[in-house]
Protein backbone atom coordinates (compact mmCIF):
# COMPACT_ATOMS: atom_id res chain seq x y z
CA UNK A 1 0.00 0.00 0.00
CA UNK A 2 0.94 3.46 -0.86
CA UNK A 3 2.72 5.66 2.43
CA UNK A 4 1.73 9.04 0.34
CA UNK A 5 -2.02 9.43 -0.83
CA UNK A 6 -3.07 11.72 -3.39
CA UNK A 7 -4.77 13.69 -1.13
CA UNK A 8 -2.26 14.06 1.32
CA UNK A 9 1.02 14.84 0.29
CA UNK A 10 0.33 17.86 -1.55
CA UNK A 11 0.01 19.98 2.14
CA UNK A 12 4.20 18.45 2.22
CA UNK A 13 6.89 21.32 1.82
CA UNK A 14 9.61 19.80 -0.19
CA UNK A 15 11.83 18.53 2.70
CA UNK A 16 8.68 16.70 4.06
CA UNK A 17 8.03 15.03 1.02
CA UNK A 18 11.64 13.74 0.27
CA UNK A 19 11.40 12.04 4.05
CA UNK A 20 7.61 10.43 3.23
CA UNK A 21 9.21 9.49 0.08
CA UNK A 22 12.30 7.98 1.58
CA UNK A 23 10.03 5.84 3.98
CA UNK A 24 8.04 4.86 0.92
CA UNK A 25 11.30 3.54 -0.71
CA UNK A 26 12.16 1.62 2.70
CA UNK A 27 8.67 0.36 2.30
CA UNK A 28 9.27 -1.57 -1.24
CA UNK A 29 10.26 -4.83 -2.33
CA UNK A 30 13.10 -4.91 -4.91
CA UNK A 31 12.30 -5.21 -8.79
CA UNK A 32 13.91 -5.89 -11.64
CA UNK A 33 13.52 -3.73 -14.71
CA UNK A 34 14.07 -6.19 -17.74
CA UNK A 35 9.99 -6.54 -17.84
CA UNK A 36 7.42 -6.09 -20.85
CA UNK A 37 7.20 -1.92 -20.51
CA UNK A 38 11.21 -1.71 -20.59
CA UNK A 39 10.48 -4.03 -23.78
CA UNK A 40 8.39 -1.59 -25.08
CA UNK A 41 10.63 1.74 -24.19
CA UNK A 42 13.53 -0.35 -26.15
CA UNK A 43 10.87 -1.23 -29.51
CA UNK A 44 9.64 2.81 -28.90
CA UNK A 45 13.06 4.39 -28.75
CA UNK A 46 15.54 1.50 -30.67
CA UNK A 47 18.86 3.12 -29.43
CA UNK A 48 22.03 2.69 -30.55
CA UNK A 49 23.03 3.63 -27.18
CA UNK A 50 21.69 3.31 -23.60
CA UNK A 51 23.04 4.61 -20.72
CA UNK A 52 22.56 2.90 -16.96
CA UNK A 53 22.71 4.26 -13.15
CA UNK A 54 23.04 2.11 -11.29
CA UNK A 55 21.17 2.09 -7.28
CA UNK A 56 21.88 0.96 -3.60
CA UNK A 57 18.98 -1.26 -2.69
CA UNK A 58 17.93 1.14 0.09
CA UNK A 59 16.21 3.63 -2.07
CA UNK A 60 13.73 0.35 -3.33
CA UNK A 61 15.15 0.77 -7.03
CA UNK A 62 16.02 -1.08 -9.28
CA UNK A 63 19.96 -1.77 -7.93
CA UNK A 64 20.55 -4.55 -9.88
CA UNK A 65 20.13 -2.99 -13.27
CA UNK A 66 23.48 -3.10 -13.75
CA UNK A 67 23.49 -6.63 -13.73
CA UNK A 68 19.83 -7.52 -15.08
CA UNK A 69 19.86 -5.22 -18.06
CA UNK A 70 23.43 -6.54 -20.13
CA UNK A 71 22.44 -9.81 -19.53
CA UNK A 72 18.64 -9.28 -20.54
CA UNK A 73 19.53 -7.13 -23.98
CA UNK A 74 22.23 -9.87 -25.25
CA UNK A 75 19.07 -12.44 -24.37
CA UNK A 76 16.81 -10.51 -26.29
CA UNK A 77 19.17 -9.89 -29.40
CA UNK A 78 20.10 -6.80 -28.61
CA UNK A 79 24.05 -7.87 -28.71
CA UNK A 80 25.51 -4.79 -30.74
CA UNK A 81 23.92 -2.16 -28.25
CA UNK A 82 26.56 0.24 -26.88
CA UNK A 83 25.95 0.09 -22.80
CA UNK A 84 27.13 3.04 -20.83
CA UNK A 85 27.38 3.87 -17.35
CA UNK A 86 27.80 7.13 -14.99
CA UNK A 87 30.90 8.70 -13.70
CA UNK A 88 31.08 12.15 -11.44
CA UNK A 89 33.63 14.08 -11.43
CA UNK A 90 32.56 17.02 -9.24
CA UNK A 91 29.99 18.37 -9.97
CA UNK A 92 29.68 17.05 -13.97
CA UNK A 93 27.93 13.56 -15.14
CA UNK A 94 29.42 11.66 -17.85
CA UNK A 95 29.00 8.59 -18.91
CA UNK A 96 31.45 5.54 -20.50
CA UNK A 97 31.63 2.24 -21.51
CA UNK A 98 30.11 0.02 -19.01
CA UNK A 99 32.40 -2.27 -16.64
CA UNK A 100 31.53 -3.89 -13.51
CA UNK A 101 34.64 -3.88 -12.17
CA UNK A 102 34.61 -0.45 -12.30
CA UNK A 103 31.72 0.88 -10.04
CA UNK A 104 32.57 2.72 -6.63
CA UNK A 105 30.51 4.46 -4.61
CA UNK A 106 29.11 7.96 -5.48
CA UNK A 107 27.36 10.65 -4.34
CA UNK A 108 23.81 11.14 -2.57
CA UNK A 109 23.89 7.08 -2.11
CA UNK A 110 24.56 6.24 -6.17
CA UNK A 111 27.03 3.90 -7.56
CA UNK A 112 29.32 5.52 -10.48
CA UNK A 113 32.21 4.18 -12.62
CA UNK A 114 35.77 4.81 -12.20
CA UNK A 115 36.43 4.99 -15.71
CA UNK A 116 39.33 6.25 -17.93
CA UNK A 117 37.63 6.01 -20.90
CA UNK A 118 36.40 8.18 -23.12
CA UNK A 119 32.75 10.15 -22.52
CA UNK A 120 30.23 8.80 -24.84
CA UNK A 121 26.96 9.83 -25.62
CA UNK A 122 23.67 7.97 -25.01
CA UNK A 123 20.63 7.63 -27.09
CA UNK A 124 18.55 6.44 -24.68
CA UNK A 125 19.06 7.71 -21.03
CA UNK A 126 17.95 5.71 -17.97
CA UNK A 127 17.84 8.43 -14.92
CA UNK A 128 17.01 7.90 -11.15
CA UNK A 129 13.88 9.81 -9.59
CA UNK A 130 12.56 10.13 -6.04
CA UNK A 131 9.25 10.56 -7.62
CA UNK A 132 7.64 11.56 -11.10
CA UNK A 133 4.24 12.32 -12.11
CA UNK A 134 2.42 11.92 -15.19
CA UNK A 135 3.54 14.97 -17.03
CA UNK A 136 7.39 14.33 -16.87
CA UNK A 137 8.01 16.32 -13.98
CA UNK A 138 10.79 14.08 -11.93
CA UNK A 139 12.03 14.85 -8.45
CA UNK A 140 15.82 13.56 -8.35
CA UNK A 141 18.10 13.74 -5.25
CA UNK A 142 18.92 16.94 -4.94
CA UNK A 143 22.38 16.81 -6.90
CA UNK A 144 20.88 18.65 -10.08
CA UNK A 145 23.41 15.65 -12.18
CA UNK A 146 20.91 14.71 -14.26
CA UNK A 147 19.45 17.58 -14.71
CA UNK A 148 22.79 19.18 -15.95
CA UNK A 149 23.21 16.88 -17.99
CA UNK A 150 19.64 16.46 -19.43
CA UNK A 151 20.05 20.53 -20.64
CA UNK A 152 23.43 20.13 -21.84
CA UNK A 153 21.80 17.22 -24.47
CA UNK A 154 18.78 18.09 -25.14
CA UNK A 155 18.11 15.52 -28.26
CA UNK A 156 18.76 12.69 -25.63
CA UNK A 157 15.91 10.24 -24.78
CA UNK A 158 15.27 10.70 -20.90
CA UNK A 159 13.51 7.87 -19.02
CA UNK A 160 13.01 8.02 -15.46
CA UNK A 161 12.57 4.79 -13.47
CA UNK A 162 11.06 4.35 -10.78
CA UNK A 163 8.37 2.25 -8.54
CA UNK A 164 4.63 2.82 -9.43
CA UNK A 165 4.43 3.72 -5.55
CA UNK A 166 6.22 6.67 -6.87
CA UNK A 167 4.71 7.97 -9.72
CA UNK A 168 1.69 10.57 -8.90
CA UNK A 169 -1.15 12.65 -10.91
CA UNK A 170 0.41 15.91 -10.59
CA UNK A 171 3.44 17.06 -8.29
CA UNK A 172 3.09 20.71 -7.18
CA UNK A 173 4.96 23.18 -9.14
CA UNK A 174 6.42 24.36 -5.97
CA UNK A 175 8.40 21.05 -5.93
CA UNK A 176 10.88 22.54 -8.92
CA UNK A 177 12.80 24.97 -10.02
CA UNK A 178 13.96 26.50 -13.16
CA UNK A 179 17.21 23.62 -13.41
CA UNK A 180 14.89 20.71 -13.27
CA UNK A 181 14.09 19.16 -16.44
CA UNK A 182 11.50 17.05 -17.72
CA UNK A 183 12.05 13.13 -18.75
CA UNK A 184 10.47 11.86 -22.01
CA UNK A 185 9.43 8.71 -20.29
CA UNK A 186 8.87 7.02 -17.22
CA UNK A 187 9.12 3.16 -16.33
CA UNK A 188 7.77 1.53 -13.58
CA UNK A 189 8.01 -2.20 -13.02
CA UNK A 190 3.65 -1.86 -14.37
CA UNK A 191 4.27 0.32 -17.59
CA UNK A 192 6.02 2.41 -19.73
CA UNK A 193 4.37 5.83 -19.76
CA UNK A 194 5.55 8.33 -23.19
CA UNK A 195 5.08 11.92 -22.29
CA UNK A 196 3.09 14.03 -24.47
CA UNK A 197 5.53 16.58 -26.99
CA UNK A 198 3.55 19.46 -26.25
CA UNK A 199 3.78 19.23 -22.32
CA UNK A 200 7.59 18.78 -22.42
CA UNK A 201 7.71 22.60 -24.03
Amino acid sequence: MRVLEESSYKDFDLEEFRQALWKEAKSLDSWSIPNRPFANLMDEVKPRSLALFFSKSEWGEAHDIHVEIPFYLKQKGYAGLKILGPSIIGDRLSFHPFNSAQIKNGPLSTLVLESKEKEELADLLLVPALACDIFGNRLGRGGGFYDRYIAEHPKSNVCAVIHSNCLFDELPEEYFHEGDKKVNYVLTEKELIKIRSEVLQ
